[in-house]
């Protein structure tokens, strides 16, 4: 028997929670987690992500409020357009 014939068999069996026993299951798996969490501890132990003894706690600096012109809400009236010169019109 072929081994992708077996696949809809085993992905049912999956499914029911019943794999057939084998003493190999999730031994790559956990082999390549294994890996992962050295690699990580490696990643993370370096020096660069080391706190140093006389590094201060970073404190924001107070936001100045935003300040918009007095005339910021008012809206255009349609005759500001009329004084505007089109640069494609020939007057």
């Amino acid at each position: 028997m072929r081994a992708t014939a077996c696949l809809p068999v085993i992905a049912a069996m999956a499914a029911m929670g019943k794999l057939p026993p084998r003493s190999t299951r999730g031994l790559r798996m956990s082999a390549l987690l294994d890996d992962q969490d050295d690699a990580d501890e490696e990643f993370w132990g370096q020096d660069a992500f080391k706190e140093e003894e006389e590094d201060v706690e970073y404190e924001s600096e107070a936001e100045e409020a935003d300040v918009f012109d007095s005339d910021f809400n008012d809206s255009e009236s349609s005759e500001a357009g009329a004084y505007i010169r089109s640069p494609f019109s020939s007057t």
